[in-house]
């Protein structure tokens, strides 16, 4: 039996002793993982949450909020549109121009009037130039004309066979649709209603997300074995697999900052995976995470921060700028569960967990606007311990968002 599984029978469940039991855990059992790391894919070092050492830290405020009809599976901004994807309650566009005052401005029901049998499941959203290419799990993939951003148009669908589409990426001139157990596929990027989708993995099952490296690779995680494969695309029509990396849990998403993929692992936390040579990736450093809150969303915060949002109701913030010894800035407080995020400069725009309500009176709200600072803080008020706060209480190291 491995370390880790004698670990995880023997660990205290709450409290500082219980999360660094898990962590080291996970290191013995990470040692274990494929990859062709220097010098030969172990784990060298922990990079987990500890004080900032330049005694910077981050907090942030809620400065906008706004009732959606629904919760936002996925959140895509463009300059001063989002796009908020509320799965079967809708496509609602946001003016988010004044972040302190968010304003719907138009909204694509669930039910369209010529079919009321058939309720479309917006998953997500690729906005290129004037079209947006959405995931749409009832027709396919649909297309919508955004020449006005604020006003995102139906013009045609593009039916899958059964395929139920997960994630959109775009390399070069070609699409890549990950397609759960039915596998990764390829389009064109000019694709009409007559195009048939190209089988490009079908061996690797439950894939769920796809990511572009520049300038030619694709990563490509699942959520059945828990691994990332990488592919060479630069002949969209011979797509080659060169390398992969395999953490034997389930993987739900995976994030590039830079040129780290961060790979979201069950029961381990976030790995930090170089790609800087594609075809020989490694362990660079994880963020262990407590099995009692569970990572929803994660998005990238400029060049090197990344921003994972929990079920909890919490916002870790972690600078990758070294991946070997990654910083972690602070724990963000949401107003409840975070289901989606995506940010730009100081902004954090988060989709949250909350039910939406027929009360005009409710004060429950679906998008929350956080605005970002850094704080420095004196050198002898740096804590030695890591924050074990929970929603409803206060942080030492990140600023409640006021509700």
């Amino acid at each position: 039996m491995r370390v880790a599984r004698i670990l995880r029978l023997i660990r205290v469940r709450f409290g500082l002793a219980s999360f660094w039991i898990g962590a080291l855990g996970a290191a013995a059992w990470l040692a274990g993982c494929s990859g062709d790391g220097r010098p030969n894919g172990r784990l060298r070092r922990i990079a987990g949450p500890h004080p900032p050492r330049e005694g910077i830290y981050v907090r942030a405020r809620t400065i906008g909020t706004l009732r959606l009809p629904g919760r936002a599976r996925s959140l895509v901004l463009r300059g001063d549109v989002l796009y908020a994807f509320l799965n079967f309650r809708g496509l609602t566009t946001i003016d988010v121009s004044d972040p302190a005052r968010p304003r719907a401005v138009s909204h694509l029901p669930a039910v369209p009037p010529d079919d009321p049998l058939k309720h479309p499941y917006y998953f997500d959203g690729l906005p290129e130039g004037d079209r947006m290419v959405v995931i749409e799990r009832t027709s396919g993939l649909t297309v919508m004309d955004i020449s006005d951003p604020s006003r995102p148009r139906v013009q045609w669908s593009l039916g899958l066979g059964g395929l139920l589409p997960a994630y959109l990426t775009r390399v070069g001139g070609t699409y890549y649709l990950s397609a759960g157990g039915g596998g990764l596929f390829s389009l064109p990027a000019d694709f009409d209603q007559a195009s048939q989708p190209r089988p490009v993995l079908t061996d690797y099952d439950h894939v769920k997300v796809s990511v572009a490296l520049p300038p030619h690779h694709l990563l490509v995680a699942d959520n059945h074995r828990g691994g990332m494969k990488v592919l060479d695309v630069s002949d969209p029509a011979r797509p080659r697999l060169i390398s992969q990396f395999i953490a034997d849990s389930f993987c739900d998403a995976v994030e590039l900052v830079g040129r780290t993929a961060v790979m979201q692992v069950r029961r381990t936390g976030l790995l930090f995976v170089n790609v800087d040579d594609p075809a020989r990736p490694y362990l660079a450093g994880m963020f262990p995470t407590r099995e009692q809150s569970m990572i929803k969303a994660m998005a990238r915060l400029g060049e090197s921060r990344l921003l994972a949002g929990y079920n909890s109701g919490t916002i870790d913030v972690i600078d990758l700028t070294d991946p070997t010894d990654a910083l972690w800035l602070g724990r963000l407080l949401a107003p409840t569960g975070v289901m989606s995020l995506t940010a730009r400069d100081d902004l954090i725009f988060v989709g949250l967990a909350r039910q939406p309500s027929d009360d005009p009176d409710s004060t429950g709200y679906q998008l929350a606007i956080l605005r970002l600072e850094e704080v420095p803080r004196p050198q002898n008020e740096i804590p030695k311990s890591i924050p074990q706060s929970e929603p409803g209480s206060e942080s030492t190291l990140a600023g409640r968002s006021s509700r």
